[in-house]
């Protein structure tokens, strides 16, 4: 029975010698065994590192960002006391904004830094509108013509006498 198996070994097996091919094709095999582990194990390792420098650059942007905010803020002078309003309205939040970010800042994940930015973002282009070389605000004051409301005042209330007689 030894000789029908090394019959069978040698009917089967390729008769190779080792040459430039054959250590072509196992170098390549071997290439491809070392990027499925890397696949695998180093990727997904890699992936999360990445995910993490996105989270604290984020972070730091913002943290930035309110900084910049934070000194461009008491700069901005207003002249009519509606827009004086505004700007103490506007101070207000993004106070406690700025707190409430600086308190939690270790607890934020990625998501909650986003919105967070985009608010700030936010308060950024309200002081560009007001510190503009025509600046807008939000709130305008409306004047209202006295004279024709108690005129038409005047109209419903002799309206309800004549009804009421």
């Amino acid at each position: 029975m030894a000789n029908g198996k090394k019959d069978l070994k040698q009917y089967y097996s390729c008769k190779r010698k080792p040459d430039f091919v054959t250590w072509t094709a196992i170098g390549l095999f071997l290439i491809v065994i070392l990027l499925q582990v890397y696949l695998i194990v180093f990727l997904p390792m890699q992936l999360r590192e990445g995910e993490t420098l996105a989270y604290n650059v984020a972070r730091d942007k913002m943290l930035q960002n309110i900084d910049v905010l934070r000194s461009r803020l008491p700069k901005v002078k207003m002249t009519d006391e509606l827009a004086e309003g505004e700007l103490q309205m506007t101070r207000s939040a993004f106070e406690r904004l700025m707190l409430y970010t600086r308190e939690h800042r270790d607890g934020l994940d990625l998501a909650q830094v986003t919105e967070l930015s985009q608010r700030f973002q936010m308060f950024d282009f309200m002081l560009r509108r007001w510190t503009a070389k025509q600046p807008q605000y939000y709130l305008h004051r409306e004047t209202i013509d006295q004279k024709k409301y108690v005129r038409m005042l005047e109209k419903r209330i002799q309206e309800q006498e004549t009804i009421s007689k």
